[in-house]
């Protein structure tokens, strides 16, 4: 017998919820305050059997409502904190917030940013100046785990979300670029995917990358400037190749890209709306993304761009 399917219940539609609900059995809490709703909750039904629990992730819970829901097989998953990364997302992230407190005339600020601080918890890397050849995964115990494994399942349903807004009648379709690491910004290869990924945007596709240097990055710069003159995109490649530029171990690759993207934040966000589906596993996020779906497990990573 399969198991019943659960609704899902967060933020968003929680108090929509409450209006009709009858009982608890086969829904999913989505980090909610549920504590100012403990009576309203507690006068509805329970679930009877293990089959049709209610589960609570990272939701807050008083006492009297907690120790009824243990009684009635309800799975219970408190906020793990202590983590540079937050758990239980209710959005994709984006460059302002993985970047907070990066300034490009300040090198070492990037490693105060939190993309650079979970890069870091995710490999065995002391600092800045150690040396990124051959990164380590860092050992973690089963509480990291199940913190890193949560966190991945969120940014999947908030990815999943995003991606019907993407589906044909409303627009085109999706179309996705991964590898090309090696290739350099002075490149003809990069000025002619972002030239493609541009006209591609321009066409009512979304662009979706794996969020790193080379092709990927070229594919998300293209996207971003879809709204601008295309001289404007030629004069940014310029900026961006400059000597040194090229490689993401030179501070130049990321703050010409910042200078770049600041001096065009202001077009029509929703001409330019592109992906970045990337991992913690590199330390190369680049900037042109406008939403950012970023995993700890390389393979979901992989799955989400090659389907």
């Amino acid at each position: 017998m399969k198991p019943s399917l659960k609704s899902k219940v967060d933020n968003t539609n929680f108090q929509e919820w409450l209006t009709t609900a009858t009982s608890l059995s086969n829904t999913i809490f989505f980090a909610i305050d549920l504590r100012p709703y403990e009576k309203q909750l507690i006068a509805l039904q329970q679930a009877k059997t293990s089959r049709e629990c209610a589960i609570f992730l990272g939701c807050k819970i008083g006492q009297q409502l907690a120790t009824l829901l243990m009684e009635h097989h309800a799975v219970i998953f408190p906020n793990i904190t202590g983590r540079p990364y937050p758990i239980y997302r209710k959005s994709l992230y984006t460059v302002d917030e993985l970047f907070s407190g990066y300034d490009p005339n300040v090198p070492e600020s990037r490693e105060q940013t939190l993309d650079w601080r979970i890069f870091l918890d995710e490999n065995e890397i002391a600092n800045y100046n150690q040396s990124l050849e051959n990164p380590k995964f860092a050992k973690f115990n089963t509480e990291e785990y199940l913190a890193r494994t949560l966190h991945d399942y969120f940014i999947q349903e908030q990815l999943d979300r995003y991606l019907e807004q993407f589906n044909s009648p409303m627009h085109r379709g999706i179309i996705a670029i991964m590898g090309g690491h090696g290739v350099l910004r002075s490149e003809l290869t990069y000025h002619q995917m972002a030239m493609i990924s541009r006209q591609l945007t321009r066409d009512g596709f979304l662009i979706a990358s794996g969020g790193g240097e080379g092709l990927m990055e070229a594919a998300n710069l293209g996207a971003w400037f879809a709204p601008l003159r295309d001289d404007e995109m030629n004069n940014a490649i310029a900026m961006l190749s400059i000597n040194g530029a090229d490689s993401t171990d030179n501070p130049l690759w990321l703050s010409t890209a910042w200078k770049v993207r600041n001096d065009t934040l202001h077009y029509h966000f929703s001409k330019r709306r592109n992906l970045s589906v990337s991992t913690w596993l590199f330390n190369a996020q680049n900037v042109f993304a406008t939403d950012i779906a970023k995993f700890f497990e390389y393979s979901l990573r992989e799955q989400v761009l090659i389907s």
